[in-house]
């Protein structure tokens, strides 16, 4: 931009045209002194970044120049006649004299225009080279300022790719798509309807497919083509760099080769402490365990499989492990209780003995439950059910030292099929017959709680109770089944060590004998021995009888 004054004619070196400060006008003079010779090629045009003119006001008086809107001075407009004519009010100097300096105000205003777009965030679309610029058309008209829908794009493109925790770089740009090979009717500078943007890439994506295409709605109807982008990117399907076309751009940018150095980046980091169910996307899933469980009355979990992961989700959806902690992913089972199913409460995450969470329920399959902890602290699934609490490490599985390990058990009952006669003899003092008892055993279980009476258990997670059916029929009494007293039991383990039963029976002249054996326990031998005393009647066993337990381990 100039003061308004007296330049020299860059057509006619022997006059000077009258700038008004906005445009050139029709006033010319002569120049005093000898004639100098024409130039040999005019002065370079002036390069301007300013938006369009603004129409000046008419003469005499200049007017100040607008410090956005000033346009650059046309150069050889041709005087209205040949006569030396001068503007009213215009300065007038002396032939010879040179003209009035020129204030350098408006490369100032030049630079505050430029620093108000940046500030902005807006890329500044300056000076383009008019003899490189490519030539862009949409439907055969020029474009409205190209640089523009290229600039929005950008923006836009920029927030959508933040939005997916997706990545890009210094090269990643949008271009117009121009076929190599134009359709029938059509310029060969015309583009297409939407735009390449890349590169970019997104969680587990491929760096073979860095761009992504952006839709723009074209209005050819006007003096120019204008372009339209959509107000929010959405739903943008990565893809290979567009063959076929030629990528354009004004300022004669090429798109880089491949990803242009970009990485597929990693997931973001989840919340902290976060409990949920998920899926595990590319991630490996963690082992399978075996025997890691935990029964109570009403209710069991089975920890069917566990470990640390390093990520988990696909995509967009996936998620690495927050700052200072680790993930851990785990599948559970939910099985009957020792007593009954009907399911009193669930299992809770318990971390470094703290405040428990619920575990959320799974529909199986693919699904995993994942908890994130700090990466020195220790993580349980809990189960308080039945008056006890019981614990399973995460991710081993390894059983808390309060639990009711007989429950834990796959093998806790085995058939033991025996039937036997046991001779005893009967008196009363003054008289005494033999009786032969008729015997017979089924069957042999392990339990916490005793099966005929719930009100009774073991005395800790350590030991169980050992039942049996173990019955008797008399000779004098048939039809009737009669158990064995307390006094005519003993259970000798392999150790050699006798237990001696309890009577649990709910009635008072029923008879349900339990022994308080080992959780463990897998052998045993039922003896039928010794005598009672019931009634002013003594029965004693005359031939030791025995009955053989084995159940399985495990």
């Amino acid at each position: 931009m100039a003061e308004a004054g007296w330049f020299r004619d860059p057509q006619d070196p022997n006059s000077e045209v009258y700038f008004d400060g906005q445009s050139w006008t029709s006033y010319r003079r002569p120049v005093a002194g000898p004639p100098v010779p024409p130039p040999v090629a005019p002065p370079p045009e002036p390069t301007w970044s300013m938006p369009a003119p603004i129409a000046p006001p008419a003469p005499p008086a200049p007017a100040a120049p607008a410090a956005w809107s000033v346009p650059a001075p046309e150069w050889g407009a041709p005087p209205v006649s040949g006569e030396w004519n001068a503007p009213p009010g215009a300065p007038v100097a002396p032939w010879g004299a040179p003209p009035p300096p020129r204030k350098r105000r408006g490369r100032l205003i030049a630079i505050a225009a430029v620093l108000v777009l940046a500030a902005g965030g807006v890329v500044a679309w300056l000076a383009w080279p008019s003899d490189n610029a490519p030539s862009i058309t949409y439907a055969g008209k020029a474009i409205d300022h190209p640089e523009r829908v290229l600039t929005s794009a950008e923006a836009k493109l920029a927030d959508y790719v933040k939005s997916r925790h997706g990545a890009r770089n210094a090269q990643t740009r949008c271009y117009f798509e121009r076929p190599k090979t134009p359709a029938s009717g059509t310029k060969k500078t015309d583009i297409a309807a939407h735009l390449a943007c890349g590169p970019v890439l997104f969680v587990d994506g491929d760096t073979g497919k860095a761009f992504v295409s952006v839709a723009v709605a074209g209005d050819a109807s006007g003096k120019k083509a204008t372009l339209t982008l959509p107000n929010q990117l959405t739903d943008l399907a990565p893809q290979a760099a567009p063959t076929g076309v030629t990528l354009t751009r004004p300022d004669g940018a090429t798109a880089p080769a491949g990803s242009g150095g970009l990485k597929v980046p990693d997931p973001p980091a989840s919340q902290k402490d976060i409990v949920a169910t998920v899926t595990l996307g590319p991630t490996p899933a963690p082992k399978a365990l075996t025997g890691a469980r935990m029964v109570s009355r009403t209710t069991g979990v089975v920890l069917t499989a566990a470990g640390q992961i390093p990520r988990y989700g696909s995509g967009d959806e996936a998620r690495s492990a927050p700052a200072g902690q680790k993930l851990i992913a785990f599948q559970v089972d939910t099985v009957a209780g020792d007593v009954t199913d009907a399911i009193a409460s669930g299992p809770t995450i318990v971390i470094d003995g703290g405040t428990s969470k619920p575990v959320p329920g799974t529909s199986g399959g693919d699904e995993w439950i994942v908890v994130a902890v700090p990466e020195a602290s220790s993580a349980k699934l809990r189960l308080d059910d039945g008056g006890f609490s019981q614990t399973l490490s995460l991710p081993d599985g390894k059983p808390g030292a309060e639990n009711l390990a007989v429950l834990s058990r796959s093998h806790r009952q085995a058939s033991a099929v025996r039937s036997v006669t046991v001779k005893t003899r009967i008196s009363n003092g003054s008289a005494s017959a033999n009786l032969n008892l008729h015997a017979r055993m089924r069957e042999a279980r392990v339990d916490f709680w005793a099966p005929g009476n719930s009100a009774v258990h073991a005395p800790d997670g350590r030991h169980a109770l050992l039942t049996t059916d173990l019955t008797y029929t008399d000779p004098n009494q048939p039809g009737d089944v009669f158990g064995f007293e307390p006094a005519l039991l003993r259970l000798r383990l392999p150790t050699g060590q006798l237990i001696k039963p309890r009577n649990v029976a709910r009635h008072k002249n029923k008879v349900y004998n339990v022994f308080i054996v080992p959780a463990g326990f897998t052998k045993g031998t039922l003896v039928v021995a010794g005598s009672e005393r019931v009634g002013g009647v003594t029965l004693r066993i005359v031939k030791v009888t025995n009955f053989p337990i084995s159940i399985s381990a495990g």
